[in-house]
């Protein structure tokens, strides 16, 4: 299958505006449920006239605002013979990564899921966290309103409602994910994949290879990519892989849609430091990119230098 509104602390699918917003009678009456809906605002201190924009209808301002979420998302086929899709959304995880959320048939509706992303590292856990988390989950799922099932957010809906359902996924998943990143499990696993990108830029750096961390790049579908690290002088995008599978599918697709633009020349580098990165991960990636292993540094950092 072929994959930024940023947490506080972690195409064809174009998004449609959702009835959540279109309609005043989801605002709660109540005080207390004032987090569950979005309220609209007070606009007494200016009358309408004086904020209508000349030759604007509601729905010219719906097509705008749609056209510029569009270019926010890129989507992608795996190949893998499933059919999935993964779609690169405009919201983040704590750790930088971007949320990916999956599209599948099922029937005649369409599931849209984060994989459990958001919930990841569950086995870490105590029950007590446990708890916790799943709250947490919870409460993200009705604000968004998706749900919680198998250990991920997701929902089922019509292929009318792809875009909309795959913006509310997004948004559960990474709201999840930076309020658990806020509660600071004590068994909570460091990024590992943060400790190998520092690893690869100290490496190059003390090898005189002049490198960018987070160099942004348009692909070919307008989206703005982030390249973890960028060599300017023989434009190269590297990036490094630590296994993790949103980690996996998320430069897939960055990937893919970098392509066709500017000639760039594309590594993904596979830590293979305590064991090797599975069959998959690199039948995924070669279609994308040269694939190097870290265990061979010395034969690939003369490659791009």
């Amino acid at each position: 299958m072929g994959s930024t509104v940023h947490g506080p602390c972690r195409a064809s699918l174009v998004p449609a505006m959702p009835a959540y917003f279109r309609s005043s009678a989801n605002v709660p009456a109540s005080t207390s449920d004032r987090n569950t809906a979005i309220r609209q605002p007070d606009c007494n201190w200016r009358s309408a006239e004086n904020v209508r924009l000349p030759n604007a209808t509601p729905e010219s301002v719906r097509e705008t605002v749609l056209a510029a979420i569009s270019q926010d998302l890129a989507c992608e086929v795996l190949d893998d013979g499933t059919g999935r899709i993964g779609c690169l959304t405009p919201f983040e995880y704590p750790d930088g990564d971007a949320v990916v959320v999956w599209v599948r048939e099922m029937g005649d509706k369409m599931e849209v899921s984060d994989y459990g992303e958001g919930l990841v590292d569950q086995e870490f856990r105590s029950d007590y966290e446990r708890g916790i988390v799943s709250d947490i989950a919870q409460r993200a799922a009705k604000v968004n309103g998706v749900a919680v099932f198998e250990g991920r957010l997701g929902t089922q809906c019509t292929p009318d409602e792809l875009g909309e359902s795959v913006l509310r996924v997004a948004s559960a998943s990474a709201q999840t994910a930076a309020r658990i990143a806020c509660q600071k499990p004590s068994r909570r696993k460091e990024s590992e994949e943060n400790e190998f990108v520092k690893l690869v830029d100290e490496t190059l750096r003390a090898s005189h290879v002049p490198v960018e961390r987070e160099h942004r790049l348009q692909g070919s579908s307008g989206h703005s990519h982030r390249a973890t690290l960028y060599i300017p002088h023989s434009h190269s995008i590297l990036e490094p892989v630590g296994g993790h599978w949103n980690q996996v599918a998320s430069v897939y697709t960055k990937f893919s849609d970098l392509a066709p633009v500017n000639g760039f020349k594309r590594y993904s580098l596979l830590d293979d430091r305590q064991e090797q990165p599975g069959d998959d991960v690199r039948s995924l990636l070669v279609q994308v990119s040269d694939v190097i292993a870290w265990s061979g540094h010395d034969s690939w950092l003369s490659q791009i230098q």
